[in-house]
C-alpha cells in the first residue's frame, strides 16, 4: 500500500472570515496517565496539538474513549495569572466596559482577598466606601457612577440600585459609560462620592474561561452546581464519562485525571497545520476605504464586495484608530447588521438568530409559537423569550418573570405533580410530554433570564426548550393565568457582513434602539460610534480590504487508490472544495501536488 506526501493548497481571503470558529476539524486522544493540568497540557501540545477544544455538542458527539475514567482534564481552564495577581491582557482579563479592553495602566485596588471569583459567579465588579474595589454577582443590584467624557473626567453617581447590567445601559444612554478608573486621582474622585454604606457597581468586568488553544468556543457543558470555585482554586475544567465538565483543584490535583489531546486535522511530523488555534481572532488584517456615494446598506454590501472585500468589520479600538476619512460626511454604513430574515420571519441558522440554552445551537425542527408582532427587538434589547398562553415574546432579558425548567428524564406516561421547590414559597408542577419524554417544572419564583437559566441548570437540567406543539402545550398547561415565563430561547443580536466572530462594539449613547422596529443596519459618525438605522437609508459607507493570503497544508496519505490519477485528483479537490464549502468559506481556491518521498528527503 504506498504512502506519499500531498500538499493540498488553499487561497483565500484573509486568515478566517466568518467560518473560523467552525474550524480546526480535530481528533481526540484519550491519554492513560494520570498527571496535573499543566502537564496534561505540556504533554498534548509536544504530541498533539493542544489539550482538547469542544466547540459544539457535535464535537461531544465525536468522543471514543479508549480507556476506563471518572474525569478527564480538557483544554478549558481560568488562569488566575490573568485576572486575580494582575489586571491582565488575556481573554479572560478585566475589561472596561467604555472600550471592551484591558486596562491600559495595571491599576487596581482590590479589598483583601479579592477578586476571589466566588462560587464562579463574580465577574462584575463594585467600590466601597473606602475605595476599595470587590467583585460580585453581575446579578445583584447596586447604586452605580457613570462618567462623563469632557476634558476631564466628570463622575455621577446613581443612587437607584440596579443590576451591573442594567446600570451599564442606563450610563450609556445619559452619560458615556460606567466609570473607568485608571489611576489613584480617578478612584478617589469616585471614592469622593459614594455615600457611607453605600457600594457601588462601576465599569470592569470579565469573561471567566479560556481554551487552551486560544479557540474562541463559547460552548459549554457543566454538571450541576459546576462551576462553583471551590475554596477560590479551581481554576482548571475536567469533564466526566458523560461528557459534562466540573472545576478542579487549582489545575494541580491529578487523582483519576486523565488527559484528552485533539489533534486539529493533521498528523505529526509535518509543519504547523489546521485552519486556525488561536491566531484566527487577530486576522485579517484589514485596510479602510471612504466610499464617498449616498446609497442603501445593501448597495454599499454589494459595492465593497465587488471593489473590496466586504463592509467595514472592527474588531478593536486599534482597527477604530486606523481609519483615516478622506470625505466630509456626518453617517457612514459599517458592516454591522441584524439581518431581520434570520430572526424575526423565521426561527434562522444564522449567527444572530435564535438558539436553545441547553444545547447553545439553533432550533432544528424550526417549531415557533410567536405571538402577533412578534418578535420586534423593542428598543434593540429583547433578545430573551417568555410563553404567555401559549404565544412567545421576546424581552428583554433582565426583566424577572417566573420560568420554566425541563429535566430529560426517561418516562413512558404524562402525569401532574406537586411539591415544594428548593427555592422558598414556590409551588412547582410537572409534566410529560407524550414525545420526547421532557418533565417539565414551573418555577413561581421572578428571576432574570440569566438567573433562571443557572437555577434551571443547576436544579434540572435547563431552561424549557421547545421544539415542537406537544411541547408547547404541556408548558402551556403548566402556567398560571396572567403570567409571563420564561423559557430557553434567547439569540444574540447583530453581526458582521464578512462572517467575522468580532464581538467588538461601539454604540454612541442611547444606541441602538431599533426606532420603529425596523433600524437593522449600523452607521458610524465621525466620532466612530455608532448608531442603527433602517437598512433603505442612504448614506456613505466603508470598505474593507483583507490581505489575500496563501497557506499550504502537509497532509500524510494512505490509500489504495493510485493518486496520481487525474480524475482521482479532481475527486479529492472536489471533496476539499465541498468542505470548505459547507464551513461557510467563499472566495478562495484549492489546489494540490504530490511530492516525491526524493524530493522531500532533499
Amino acid at each position: 500500500m504506498p504512502e506519499e506526501d500531498h500538499y493540498a493548497k488553499s487561497l483565500w481571503w484573509g486568515f478566517c472570515l466568518g467560518s473560523c470558529l467552525q474550524f480546526p476539524l480535530r481528533k481526540y486522544y484519550y491519554v492513560d496517565q494520570l498527571v496535573t493540568w499543566p502537564k496534561a497540557q505540556q504533554f498534548c501540545r509536544e504530541h498533539y496539538t493542544d489539550l482538547a477544544t469542544f466547540e459544539s455538542l457535535d464535537d461531544i458527539k465525536r468522543l471514543q474513549p479508549t480507556i476506563s475514567y471518572s474525569w478527564a482534564w480538557i483544554g478549558l481552564w481560568d488562569d488566575p495569572n490573568a485576572w486575580q495577581t494582575a489586571m491582565g491582557n488575556k481573554s479572560n482579563s478585566w475589561r472596561w466596559s467604555a472600550t471592551g479592553e484591558t486596562s491600559k495602566t495595571g491599576y487596581r485596588l482590590w479589598g483583601t482577598g479579592d477578586p476571589d471569583f466566588r462560587y464562579s459567579g463574580e465577574m462584575c465588579t463594585f467600590m466601597d466606601k473606602a475605595g476599595y474595589w470587590y467583585d460580585d454577582n453581575c446579578g445583584v443590584k447596586h447604586e452605580f457612577i457613570c462618567y462623563n467624557e469632557l476634558n476631564v473626567k466628570q463622575h455621577v453617581f446613581i443612587a437607584t440600585p440596579a443590576t451591573w447590567s442594567d446600570a451599564q445601559s442606563y450610563c450609556r444612554t445619559h452619560h458615556t459609560d460606567l466609570a473607568m478608573i485608571e489611576n489613584e486621582a480617578e478612584n478617589s474622585a469616585v471614592k469622593q462620592l459614594i455615600p457611607v454604606g453605600v457600594d457601588v457597581w462601576f465599569g470592569l468586568y470579565r469573561v471567566p474561561w479560556s481554551w487552551s488553544d486560544k479557540s474562541p468556543s463559547l460552548f459549554r457543558r457543566w454538571v450541576s452546581p459546576e462551576p462553583d470555585n471551590y475554596g477560590g482554586i479551581q481554576n482548571c475544567v475536567c469533564e466526566n464519562t458523560a461528557h459534562i465538565g466540573k472545576n478542579e483543584h487549582h489545575c494541580e490535583n491529578d487523582d483519576d485525571k486523565r488527559r484528552r489531546s485533539d489533534r486539529s486535522s493533521r498528523q505529526r511530523p509535518g509543519p504547523p497545520a489546521g485552519f486556525c488555534l488561536g491566531s484566527c481572532l487577530q486576522f485579517p488584517l484589514r485596510k479602510y476605504y471612504y466610499v464617498n456615494q449616498s446609497v442603501t446598506w445593501p448597495d454599499a454590501q454589494q459595492f465593497c464586495r465587488e471593489h473590496y472585500t466586504d463592509l467595514a468589520t472592527f474588531e478593536s479600538l486599534d482597527d477604530i484608530k486606523r481609519l483615516q476619512p478622506n470625505i466630509s460626511y456626518s453617517f457612514a454604513w459599517i458592516g454591522l447588521w441584524d439581518d431581520p430574515n434570520a430572526w424575526q420571519t423565521a426561527m434562522g441558522n444564522k449567527s444572530n438568530s435564535w438558539r436553545w440554552s441547553s444545547t447553545g445551537e439553533t432550533s432544528k425542527t424550526g417549531y415557533r409559537s410567536w405571538a402577533t408582532g412578534e418578535p420586534n427587538f423593542i428598543e434593540g434589547k429583547e433578545t430573551c423569550v417568555t410563553i404567555y398562553a401559549g404565544k412567545w415574546y421576546d424581552k428583554s432579558c433582565n426583566m424577572e418573570n417566573s420560568f420554566a425548567c425541563y429535566t430529560g428524564e426517561n418516562i413512558n406516561i404524562l402525569n401532574f405533580i406537586g411539591r415544594l421547590s428548593p427555592l422558598q414559597s414556590c409551588f412547582c408542577f410537572y409534566a410529560v410530554t407524550e414525545l420526547n419524554v421532557k418533565q417539565h417544572v414551573f418555577i413561581a419564583t421572578p428571576a432574570t433570564w440569566s438567573d433562571a437559566q443557572s437555577y434551571c441548570r443547576t436544579h434540572h437540567t435547563d431552561l424549557a426548550m421547545i421544539e415542537n406543539e406537544a411541547e408547547n402545550s404541556a408548558v402551556k398547561q403548566l402556567i398560571p393565568v396572567g403570567v409571563d415565563v420564561w423559557i430557553g430561547l434567547y439569540r444574540v443580536p447583530w453581526s458582521w457582513s464578512d462572517k467575522s466572530p468580532s464581538l467588538f462594539r461601539q454604540w454612541r449613547p442611547s444606541e441602538p434602539n431599533n426606532y420603529g422596529g425596523i433600524q437593522h443596519c449600523v452607521w458610524e459618525n465621525t466620532a466612530h460610534m455608532w448608531g442603527d438605522e433602517k437598512c433603505n437609508a442612504t448614506k456613505v459607507f466603508i470598505c474593507e480590504q483583507v490581505v489575500k493570503t496563501s497557506t499550504t497544508v502537509k497532509m500524510t496519505m494512505t490509500s489504495d487508490v493510485d493518486l496520481t490519477d487525474p480524475a482521482v485528483n479532481a475527486q479529492v479537490l472536489q471533496q476539499l472544495g465541498a468542505l470548505l464549502t459547507n464551513q461557510g468559506w467563499t472566495d478562495f481556491k484549492v489546489k494540490w501536488k504530490i511530492v516525491s518521498k526524493k524530493n522531500k528527503e532533499n
